[in-house]
């Protein structure tokens, strides 16, 4: 018979697919975490889909163009206090 791949088929997200990696990538951010991709790929996987979902309703999510901002401010501000 003739198989049609579905949408996910046709992204791969590596070993963000490998939920044991996932989890350690996860668990080791000591002071923050930064996930960058982007959300209609990413949501294709169930654990990263539940976590983009949890993130939502806590409203922890950024646009990129927040982002980019929000560094730009933290660069500028890391310059001005000498790196510190």
């Amino acid at each position: 018979g003739a198989f049609a791949p579905s949408c996910a088929d046709k992204f791969n997200i590596g070993f963000l697919g490998n939920r044991s990696i996932l989890n350690v990538s996860l668990t080791r951010a000591r002071k923050g975490l930064v996930i960058l991709g982007n959300r209609d790929v990413l949501q294709m996987d169930p654990t990263l889909g539940s976590m983009i979902r949890h993130y939502e309703e806590k409203r922890c999510l950024s646009s990129e163009e927040d982002f980019v901002e929000a560094l730009e401010d933290f660069t500028e501000q890391q310059e001005f206090d000498g790196g510190a």
